[in-house]
């Protein structure tokens, strides 16, 4: 099935290497390194040091050089490991219960001949914990979560995002979808790994950036994981967000196991501060088990899990007038009556109702062996597949979506992983992997007829039909990765060298609008079939097929570092490494695009090279309590979302016809024969890559200084995280046309003419008057070396020990950007943006900015009951709301897109349209006059993303308490309490957020007359009620996000 040139060999190498050559990346696995001295100081060169995993019987034996030093990798998470040192005549000295931690060098330290040993950095005993804050390798910004914060502290979603959040700089900036934001970036630019392979929805589509409908691995067969926000060290790759990575367990040589599962329902859902219901589920819940042991004792080993999870919905969450729901429409029973006989009249008999269940399930099956091969070599062997079903609807709240426009996601994937870990001599050690991937989207739809949108009133229209983007879409994509890299010690440098390889197989069928999309500006042009937009695609040669998407993108790294221990308190590392990119593939060429616009179409990132170097340090200071200074900076290259390479190869232009027309008649519904304008002529949609695009990189650069206390062990931190775009992503529609003209407020028209008559009745004159009509929109992919972030952090923190945690922590943060790039379709990511001229965007305050973010978290365990512990743990947010901006909410310049221009605020001697009722006129100014933003800026453009929403103050509790049962059994009870201060005051923990692309629609431009705009305001006031509509934010609250939610479960372990 692939094609890839290269890859078997590639892979042979790594397997190769693996059983005949080194390689370490502190990835997967953990470390120890330390020194062997005798009681009076001197070094003892020669001693043997052995390392047991007590659980698994786990052995490595090393010997000191000639400084004592000893360092050994490949270890598995966790523990207890015993460590234990003899030298020729001295008495032997041994460290019992050290736990080591993922992507940790721990130091332990020796002293033979009567000494104890010394646990430090990253070591974890059972009588007194340890922060892995003071460790020497320690450089950039990150968190660790060990299983016991994951044990501890409360999880709905049951997924990653609910404990990276842990970190002051990284924020869920969509607690629906599972998208999280790590210092400012795209929440897209994050990079996943499972066990050190890649984990990651390759192809861009969902926002949580994980490739299935929930996490595609259990939280509860999570040992450990790490989060990296400016890791320098030179295996970290594919990230310019976070660097996620998590480690799986393990079986050892008891058997272990645990059945477990959680429930909630609707009644466990508070209501809303109107004292609406949720709606959101009526029930759901997760069930799994998991089983682990040896095959053979001290050998070989296994895991096995499985997990079911099932949400059973009602639906939408909008309503007509007099119905009682989360989002009421301004429609009346009668006028969906009156649209649904129209329609039945014109052959479309059932256009759906609202009574379709939102169902969601998901399943996951997993399986792991470790072998112990002998004492110096160990592999691994993990599958991994989920499967999932969720319906998706359309969450807006001036839209009637009619069940017929829903379509279910179908979502698979599947992993088979093959690692190993070497130690080939005292200095020299390996680490290896491969793995493979399938991932398969195939949506189902629930009609087969045009998608058809008909406008009632300002802000309230109906929907059915086909959703335009599952006309035609099916996605595959199939990934190979493979990842070597080795270790060296000599003396006071540990070289580290390697390779590693991504190679993605894409088939995307992706044909949007393949049946009609219609927009109805009323519903008396609804029953005369005048539309005011259409839109058509087909396949120029009649084959579905023909249009699909299919090509490959290899990406293979090199890289080399050097850590130096410069003396006993600084270590410094330098390292670079060199990422290039291969697409064997290229779109069929379009003359006609490049005879027009003078960009090659078959651009691809073929070839592209990116050379990343790498520095970190760290300082430890010679005091008695802890203190160190530490930082780097380094190059770091993230992937664009396949689908932005893809829409090239998906949009060559010459595959498909394209038909775009305004104002027209004789609209047809048969999805068999659509309707071919004659006003307009065939056209092409084409997406550019620039000749020179490269994939996203940007600069990271850290400072900072932590101090151990006095007092119960806290460590206080302050952090500073600067991020520098080197190369990031804009988006350039080059079929706009020249302008015909400029608007009252400077901006460029494309509007055939604006005469107030032509706007009448929500109609608005033909757009982009100029364009190449040859083609539809021609969008550009180039990059911009614009944008930046910054981040201050001050965090103070009380490791676990004496069976309690806290830490607090506090962000500030700015950040710019160019495009916020919110979306997987090019013209998607070009139109879904707030701007004065649509190519010509500034730098603004970036989508993902939350200025200001407080974290606190408390977890402690009380042992009441012999053998029955009772625990509480609590975390805290308390942050700005999202950025938004204030838009005109029609189309204000004529580029053929509504609610993305920046409001102009009129002024004094405004002009209204002669549909604006006084009462509205009225009701506009009030509103104006009440909003600071639009008051002190009358006769101003508005800036992007000039406000930020309104604070939110969220805690989620849990409360926990282990039930004793025979010999080494036990249960557990738990309950989590999301939002828990909602519970306490429905006016707390509410999240309020503009509209998607976060914009606020103020009023509609409605031509212009005397060289000023007029202002369409006809929607604030319902003459037949006298009620007001001022525009607002929305509640977040498709999944609960504003309400306070109950989860019970339970835990037998075995």
């Amino acid at each position: 099935m692939l094609k890839r040139n290269g890859v078997y060999a590639a892979l042979a190498l790594a397997l190769a290497l693996a059983s005949a050559t080194p390689a370490f990346a502190q990835s997967t696995s953990a470390a120890v390194a330390g020194r062997v001295t005798s009681v009076d100081g001197k070094s003892v060169p020669g001693a043997t040091v052995e390392i047991v995993h007590q659980p698994s019987g786990t052995k490595q034996t090393l010997t000191t050089d000639a400084e004592g030093r000893y360092s050994t990798r490949g270890l598995r998470v966790g523990g207890p490991y015993t460590v234990t040192t003899t030298a020729p005549g001295m008495e032997p000295s041994t460290q019992n219960d050290v736990f080591l931690l993922l992507d940790e060098v721990s130091t332990v330290n020796l002293v033979v001949g009567g000494g104890e040993a010394t646990a430090l950095e990253g070591v974890t005993v059972v009588a007194a914990s340890s922060d892995t804050t003071f460790s020497t390798e320690n450089m950039g910004a990150g968190t660790n979560v060990t299983n016991q914060q994951i044990q501890a502290f409360p999880t709905i979603r049951r997924s990653l995002e609910d404990y990276v959040r842990f970190d002051p700089r990284i924020v869920q900036v969509d607690k629906e979808r599972g998208g999280i934001s790590a210092g400012g970036q795209n929440n897209r630019y994050n990079n996943v790994k499972v066990d050190g392979v890649p984990t990651n929805d390759q192809f861009g589509l969902n926002d949580s950036g994980l490739p299935s409908l929930n996490q595609p691995i259990s939280i509860d067969w999570i040992q450990e994981f790490n989060i990296g926000v400016s890791n320098y060290d030179v295996t970290q790759t594919d990230f310019v967000g976070a660097n996620i990575n998590a480690v799986t367990k393990s079986g050892g040589n008891d058997f272990h196991g645990s059945v477990y599962g959680v429930y909630r329902n609707n009644d466990m859902v508070g209501d809303d501060d109107q004292g609406n219901e949720f709606k959101g589920f009526d029930d759901e819940w997760t069930a799994g088990t998991y089983v682990s042991g040896p095959i053979v004792e001290d050998t070989l080993f296994f895991f096995v899990g499985y997990e079911k999870f099932e949400r059973s919905a009602p639906g939408a969450s909008t309503c007509i007038t007099g119905e009682s729901c989360v989002n009421q429409i301004n429609i009346s029973q009668a006028e969906l009556d009156q649209i649904r006989a129209i329609a039945a009249a014109n052959g479309l008999p059932d256009i759906g109702g609202q009574s379709r269940t939102a169902d969601n399930t998901d399943e996951k099956w997993f399986a792991k062996l470790d072998w112990n091969i002998n004492e110096n070599h160990r592999a691994t062997f993990r599958y991994n597949k989920t499967e999932g079903e969720a319906l998706r609807l359309n969450t807006s709240t001036t839209t009637l979506q009619l069940d017929s426009n829903y379509y279910q996601d179908n979502i698979s994937f599947e992993n088979y992983a093959l690692l190993f870990y070497d130690n080939w001599s005292d200095i020299f050690s390996t680490e290896a992997n491969i793995s493979y991937a399938e991932y398969r989207s195939l949506p189902t739809p629930f009609s087969l007829f045009p998608q058809i949108s008909v406008t009632v009133r300002p802000g309230a229209s109906v929907l059915f039909g086909r959703e335009r983007s599952r006309h035609a879409n099916e996605l595959a994509v199939d990934t190979w990765t493979a990842f070597f890299a080795g270790d060296l010690f000599l003396g006071d440098h540990t070289l580290k060298f390697g390779f590693d390889y991504e190679g993605n197989d894409v088939f995307n069928l992706f044909l949007q609008d393949l049946y009609g999309n219609y927009s109805f500006a009323s519903i008396a042009d609804f029953n005369n079939l005048r539309y005011s937009n259409y839109s058509l695609q087909q396949p120029r040669n009649g084959d579905i097929n023909s249009v699909a998407a299919n090509f490959e993108v290899n990406t293979t790294g090199v890289f080399l570092q050097d850590t130096w221990a410069v003396t006993p308190n600084l270590t410094m590392q330098l390292g670079f490494r060199v990422d290039r990119n291969e697409v064997p593939d290229e779109p069929p060429f379009n003359a006609a695009a490049f005879a027009a616009f003078g960009v090659d179409n078959q651009n691809t990132i073929d070839g592209q090279t990116t050379f990343q170097p790498r520095f970190g340090f760290n300082y430890q200071f010679d005091t008695e309590l802890r203190t160190q200074l530490r930082g780097g900076f380094g190059l770091f290259q993230g992937s664009a979302p396949g689908v932005w390479i893809s829409n090239s190869f998906s949009n060559p232009g010459g595959l498909a016809i394209a038909y775009s027309a305004q104002n027209g008649t004789g609209a047809t519904f048969d999805p068999n024969n659509p309707l071919i304008p004659t006003t307009t002529n065939a056209a092409q949609l084409v997406n550019f890559l620039s000749d020179d695009f490269q994939q996203p990189t940007v600069w990271k650069m850290n400072l900072a200084f932590d101090k151990e206390l006095p007092w119960w062990g806290l460590v206080a931190g302050f952090e500073y995280l600067k991020t520098s775009t080197e190369k990031g992503v804009e988006f350039k529609n080059l079929n706009l046309g020249a302008p015909s003209g400029v608007l009252p407020d400077g901006r460029n028209s494309y509007f055939a003419n604006t005469t107030p008559a032509n706007f009448l009745n929500n109609r608005t004159p033909t757009t982009r008057v100029n364009r190449n009509t040859a083609f539809t929109d021609v969008i550009l992919l180039e990059n911009t070396d614009e944008g930046h972030a910054e981040q201050y952090t001050v965090t103070l923190e009380k490791p676990f020990e004496n069976g309690w945690y806290s830490k607090i922590g506090y962000t500030y943060s700015n950040s710019e950007e160019i495009s916020p790039a919110t979306s997987s379709v090019a013209l998607s990511n070009w139109q879904n943006v707030a701007v004065f001229n649509p190519n010509d965007l500034d730098l603004a305050t970036a989508n993902y900015q939350l200025r200001n973010r407080f974290t606190g978290q408390f977890s402690k365990t009380w042992n009441w009951f012999d053998n029955a512990p009772t625990s509480f743990a609590v975390f805290y947010e308390a942050r700005n709301g999202r950025p938004y901006s204030y838009v005109f909410s029609g189309d204000a310049n004529g580029d053929g897109r509504t609610f993305n221009d920046l409001f102009t605020v009129p002024g004094v001697d405004a002009i209204y349209s002669t549909n604006s009722t006084q009462a509205d006129i009225d009701a506009f100014l009030s509103y104006i006059e009440s909003n600071e933003d639009l008051a002190d800026n009358r006769g101003e453009v508005l800036k992007r993303n000039l406000k930020s929403a309104p604070w939110v103050h969220q805690f989620d509790v849990r409360l926990s308490q282990q039930i004793p049962f025979f010999a080494d059994t036990h249960a557990e009870l738990f309950l989590d309490i999301l939002n828990f201060g909602n519970l306490l005051n429905e006016d707390w923990g509410n999240i309020d957020e503009a509209v998607f692309p976060y914009t606020i629609g103020v009023a509609r431009m409605a031509g212009v007359q005397d060289g000023q705009y007029v202002y369409d305001v006809s929607n604030y006031v319902n003459e037949s009620t006298g009620a007001v509509t001022n525009p607002t934010l929305i509640r977040k609250d498709v999944a609960g996000e504003s309400r306070w939610s109950v989860q019970v479960g339970f835990r037998f372990e075995f």
